[in-house]
């Protein structure tokens, strides 16, 4: 019994030895049919493809441009069936062919790689622009490649405002992705992550010009009927400026209620990333403009280049240039007056009364102020008690100019230098004897009989005599042959309203 009994074991024995290598067969068998299919499946694959540019080209295109899940999930297929290839037959792979799939998984890496970024809107502080950035909990290993990678591409770092916007997009390790800052609204600076450094780039927007009709009729003042039509102040500033001057039309004193105009003018704009136009609040030269006013009349100017070099004169319908000898105020907007010109009460000390011989203008310490009309200047001083920081012109006829109490006089001006009608002199203070930010402004006419030589006239009551500067007869013909279809335009315009 004991032998049959071992004989039995021993049978059993073998018998399940048989099976597991049959099974160790067949598994063997699978996994070779199973390697040998993928490996026809890619060669089939590689040869299928004719053209191997544009493919690589579509395939670069579309992970390119889709950084998501689904772009991953469109590369994964190939990238697989590249990576199960041996070395060898990797080496047979045409070099093309090598570098298409080389790229497809580099791309696709770097989207499986990228993280979700925090995106940060901020605006640049009274402090430098690094230190700003730190304070955002940004690495400062990451910040300091960032400034330097943006200065050597021509960033200014002495010229950054307070409040200049700028974004920045980081992981949740602090480091820097992509960041973005606004000197201005027609330039910005963009950079990006390139492996362990950053490439920048400086990115202006180019302007365009389109040319507008601006009419209307005014109801309290030309700058808030400018506003009203949507337009820039800087329309108003190159009227007085540019166009006259200071000649027929003084829009601080001769615009009424009811007065008319019509203004050709190109304005400049660029197209956004949506396509559409942004108009900036920036113009051309103007065209030709028609204003038609209760006490100035029917006043036209237009635009004529003798020479591209310099800027453009201004003639009206007879072909006449006209200009005043003297602006209004020493400023290119509309100010108030705080005192005017005559005796008044001690602003200071206010105990007794004396002669007030100039005008007031309360303006904010820093404020641009211009010369009048064209003169030299004589004198260059300092006041403790009195004027402060103050300048003196003389001019054409007998006259003088003062500006007292200022913060800063233009560094190139000294006794004798010229300057002209419209050029800035220098910023408005506080300075010398002074109740609060202003400009004091004094006009002279010369007397022989008084005791400085000059008597204080009041600058606001003076009337001056237009001077007129008439075309050459050689020149006219042009002239009004090129007006004719822009008078016609303007006269239709203002009849319009």
């Amino acid at each position: 019994m004991s032998v049959l009994s071992s004989q039995n074991v021993k049978r059993k024995n073998n018998k399940n030895k048989f099976i597991i290598l049959g099974v160790i067969i067949i598994i063997v068998v699978g996994l070779f049919l199973i390697f040998s299919k993928k490996d026809k499946n890619i060669k089939h694959q590689i040869n299928k493809s004719p053209d191997v540019t544009s493919n690589v080209a579509v395939q670069h295109n579309s992970v390119k441009k889709e950084i998501n899940k689904s772009s991953v999930k469109n590369g994964t297929k190939e990238m697989h069936n590249y990576a199960s290839l041996s070395n060898g037959d990797k080496n047979k792979i045409e070099k093309s062919q090598f570098l298409y799939y080389k790229m497809l998984e580099d791309s696709i890496k770097a989207i499986e790689q990228r993280p979700d970024l925090i995106t940060i809107e901020n605006h640049v502080k009274r402090e430098p622009l690094a230190k700003t950035l730190q304070e955002l909990s940004l690495d400062s290993h990451e910040v300091y490649k960032l400034t330097k990678s943006m200065k050597t591409s021509g960033y200014d770092f002495t010229k950054t405002k307070p409040n200049e916007k700028f974004i920045v997009k980081t992981d949740d390790k602090g480091r820097i992705w992509e960041f973005y800052i606004f000197p201005s609204k027609l330039t910005y600076y963009y950079t990006y992550r390139e492996g362990d450094n950053f490439k920048t780039s400086k990115i202006e927007k180019l302007l365009k010009e389109e040319e507008r009709l601006v009419k209307g009729e005014i109801k309290d003042s030309l700058y808030n009927s400018i506003i009203e039509l949507n337009e820039h102040p800087n329309l108003v500033i190159q009227l007085a400026d540019f166009v006259f001057k200071g000649g027929e039309i003084d829009f601080f004193s001769d615009c009424q209620k009811g007065d008319k105009y019509a203004i050709i003018v190109p304005r400049k704009y660029y197209i956004d990333m949506k396509g559409k136009k942004v108009f900036t609040n920036f113009y051309g030269d103007i065209e030709a403009v028609y204003y038609e006013g209760k006490s100035v009349g029917n006043v036209y100017a237009f635009k004529y280049l003798e020479n591209k070099d310099q800027l453009p004169d201004y003639y009206n319908e007879e072909a006449k240039a006209v200009k005043r000898p003297f602006l209004r105020v020493p400023f290119t907007f509309r100010v108030g007056i705080s005192s005017g010109f005559g005796r008044r009460r001690d602003p200071v000390s206010r105990a007794f009364t004396r002669n007030h011989n100039g005008v007031d203008f309360p303006v904010k310490t820093g404020t641009t102020f211009i010369s009048v009309a064209k003169g030299r200047v004589i004198k260059i001083a300092y006041q403790r008690n009195g004027a402060g920081h103050y300048i003196r012109l003389r001019h054409a006829n007998g006259y003088f100019t003062e500006y007292f109490h200022l913060s800063h006089i233009k560094k190139s001006l000294h006794v004798g230098s010229v300057v002209k009608q419209g050029e800035v002199l220098g910023r408005t203070g506080n300075t010398g004897r002074s109740t609060g930010p202003h400009l004091h402004y004094g006009m002279m006419k010369a007397c022989r009989k008084c005791r400085k030589g000059f008597s204080y006239i009041n600058p606001m009551k003076q009337k001056f005599t237009i001077s007129t500067k008439e075309m050459s007869k050689a020149k006219k013909p042009a002239y009004f042959k090129m007006i004719k279809p822009l008078k016609k335009k303007l006269d239709d315009a203002i009849n319009s309203l």
